[in-house]
């Protein structure tokens, strides 16, 4: 009931203070505006954004500022963050004179401090570490201790084995990798005083596995496991350790492919592969994924399986027969053993599932204990500390930065747009993309979570239509209104033939503006649809290739620049028609692919639509993306200075100079995809990757 009266109360004042400038609102109605975003929308982080505008620029309102910091860790607290308590911790310490917000926020607190392990009250999840916390690509590969203190890792650049202590931060190398070897999984053993891990030399390719005792720092190979490879990675990788410490439980790999489990002793000798394991569970190949022994030693779990299609087995560590103790369709996979040899836990889509077994059988029903529908790789549940896992957000998520117009220069931070689509990867054949109308009372979208759709909303949220506008194969990218609001253009690939289409967005009808060619396809147009630019054949022996200029409704058409430059470079993936018609911004790409492009081999430049005055705006290792501001005097382009830095900068035309925009942390494959027709706004995507580690404790009492 109180969703509803929320959602009762704050749309309408929402819808209006949406379109509103941030800063013509008050603190109550930007509030008003986050309370909207957290309790109708759901969307916590972007509440939670609004609120600290809410902290920085209304301080002075102690009433308001202190309900925003309240809601802040209620955002928190509900995505299960322990930033949640931090939250409410300030609302108490410095807006005590504020004595509703004060009282929840110890009431709150008071709860989240309460003693975990209660019967009954389920899993609690504890955020260890983030990207932001280390500058090491580790959490892919963090093994936790058996007592929950330390994660031995994998630097993912180096290939480096290091020991993290997960309170105090502290870093230490326990093995070196490149240039000469690269190490790869470390299993702890029960008492935690070995690591077992998986060493590919790289200079005679073979790999083996060794121990490392952490008291002496002394390092073995285990007999019988060094083996040459020829960098096809057909090894034996370690996945797990006996509670006795006497055996190791393996993967075999064929082209990094996972293959069979297997067990051998930790001082070699003869391996027992669990031949059951490779028997078909459908006429395709089948794999095994991750697997741990049960406390007693005596049996092994293990996920088998087709992608997607996996099961969890049981299969007695002499061999034998083993026994199938998932049903579920859609993959289940990455099984561990509870510490007490009671259950099982394993991953399915929707989050962390528990079974109860006894004696290698199922002795219950499963059931979902954590739910998160994030991605994730649990790693192990060790007695003291909880079930440790690696949660992977990645989302495309639209942004919005201001823009003065008429000096091209950015006023302010990138806000992600408050009313989108799911965000998601694209579907096939779809670029993410979108789009304001020329009054930005409606936005298009083409990609999320969308099918082969473009779905308009309403700039406030309120209304939503969607048209299936893709058909099979079908590629579809760029995006933007006509001049005159009516119709929403877009290009189209289907097969070899390209051209430009329109969507009529109320009625969902669907043209070609010219006809699917496989050798001349347009660009974009004039705003009064009267001039095309268009890329005429990609040779670089034929001089009449290249950008081409013609005018709707007349034969004939003039080159404005040709497909390769005199130094043989052709052109980039980005090419433009000004609005009014009377220039053509266009890239150039000397090198492909992002490794080793020098820091000049992609140019921006201008030239007349007669192809007069070509002059060179600016230039980065990569350009992938540039929009026209509506005025025609600047254009926005993304780039790539190396694999890992995106830049996002704004051109003048007439003068060249340039201004970066500053990106959200940790933005990748930024596109630029708009510039609103007022000149306020610049639209981007980015991609949001977040890697958290964390342990999740309680899954035996109760569920969620």
């Amino acid at each position: 009931m109180r969703r509803g009266r929320v959602a009762t109360m704050v749309l309408a004042l929402a819808v209006a203070w949406t379109a509103a400038g941030v800063a013509q609102q008050t603190a109550e109605q930007r509030f008003q505006a986050a309370l909207y975003q957290e309790e109708v929308q759901g969307n916590l982080q972007r509440a939670i954004a609004l609120y600290e505008g809410i902290l920085k620029d209304h301080a002075a309102n102690r009433a308001v500022a202190a309900r925003a910091q309240l809601h802040i860790g209620l955002c928190y607290e509900t995505l299960g963050l322990t930033e949640a308590q931090r939250a409410y911790q300030r609302v108490i310490d410095e807006f005590a004179d504020q004595s509703e917000a004060a009282g929840q926020a110890r009431a709150r607190l008071a709860a989240l401090r309460a003693p975990a392990a209660v019967v009954g009250r389920g899993p609690v999840a504890r955020r260890l570490l983030s990207r932001d916390d280390t500058d090491i690509s580790n959490l892919l590969t963090m093994m936790p201790s058996p007592d929950g203190r330390r994660a031995a890792y994998v630097d993912l650049q180096q290939g480096g084995i290091y020991l993290r202590d997960l309170a105090s931060g502290a870093v230490e190398q326990l093995q070196s990798g490149l240039p000469a070897v690269w190490n790869w999984s470390p299993i702890w053993s029960s008492d935690g005083t070995r690591l077992a891990f998986q060493v590919t030399s790289l200079e005679d390719t073979t790999e083996s596995i060794k121990i490392l005792d952490l008291a002496s720092r002394t390092v073995v190979a285990i007999p019988g496991t060094h083996v040459y490879t020829g960098g096809q990675g057909k090894g034996l990788t370690p996945v797990g350790w006996s509670r006795d410490g006497h055996f190791l439980l393996f993967r075999t790999e064929s082209n990094n492919n996972p293959g069979p489990l297997g067990i051998m002793s930790v001082n070699g000798g003869a391996r027992t592969v669990l031949a059951d394991s490779v028997a078909p569970l459908t006429r395709d190949r089948v794999l095994t994924v991750g697997g741990s022994f049960s406390p007693d030693g005596r049996y092994v779990t293990y996920a088998a399986g087709e992608k997607g299609s996996e099961q969890v087995f049981v299969q007695p560590a002499t061999g034998g027969a083993r026994r199938q103790i998932t049903e579920a369709p859609g993959g289940n996979t990455s099984p561990l053993w509870s510490p007490d040899g009671r259950a099982i836990a394993y991953q399915r889509p929707e989050g962390i599932w528990v079974v109860h077994v006894a004696q290698g059988a199922v002795a219950g029903a499963p059931r979902l204990a954590y739910a998160n529908v994030v991605p994730r790789t649990p790693f192990a549940w060790t007695e003291q500390g909880g079930l440790y896992l690696t949660l992977y957000n990645d989302a495309l998520i639209p942004y919005q930065v201001g823009v003065d117009s008429a000096t091209g220069v950015p006023s302010g931070v990138a806000e992600e747009l408050p009313h989108h689509p799911a965000s998601a990867t694209a579907a096939f054949g779809l670029q993410n993309y979108f789009a304001w109308s020329p009054d930005r009372e409606r936005i298009a979208f083409a990609g999320w979570t969308l099918g082969r759709q473009v779905a308009v909303y309403a700039a406030d949220g309120s209304a939503t239509v969607s048209h299936t506008i893709a058909e099979p194969e079908e590629h579809i990218s760029g995006l933007r209104w006509s001049g005159d609001g009516r119709e929403i253009l877009y290009h189209s690939q289907r097969g070899a033939g390209r051209t430009l289409m329109a969507l009529e967005p109320t009625a969902g009808r669907v043209r070609e503006l010219f006809p699917r060619s496989a050798s001349q396809w347009p660009v974009s147009l004039s705003d009064d649809g009267r001039i095309v630019l268009s890329q005429y054949g990609l040779s670089r022996s034929d001089p009449t290739h290249g950008l081409i200029i013609s005018e709707t409704g007349r034969s004939g058409h003039r080159l404005v620049t040709p497909a390769f430059d005199s130094g043989g470079v052709s052109l980039g993936a980005f090419a433009c028609l000004t609005p009014q018609g009377d220039n053509v911004l266009f890239t150039r790409q000397a090198q492909a692919g992002y490794t080793g492009a020098a820091p000049d081999a992609g140019t921006l430049w201008v030239v007349g639509s007669d192809g007069s005055g070509a002059r060179k705006l600016g230039t980065v290792a990569v350009i992938t993306s540039g929009v026209v501001d509506p005025s025609g005097r600047f254009v926005a382009y993304t780039g790539m200075v190396n694999s890992t830095t995106h830049v996002l900068r704004i051109v003048e035309v007439a003068t060249g100079v340039t201004r970066n925009v500053e990106l959200p942390t940790h933005a990748s494959d930024v596109r630029v995809t708009d510039w609103s027709r007022d000149g306020k706004f610049v639209g981007f995507v980015a991609r949001q990757s977040r890697w958290e580690y964390w342990v999740v404790q309680g899954l035996l009492e109760g569920g969620r």
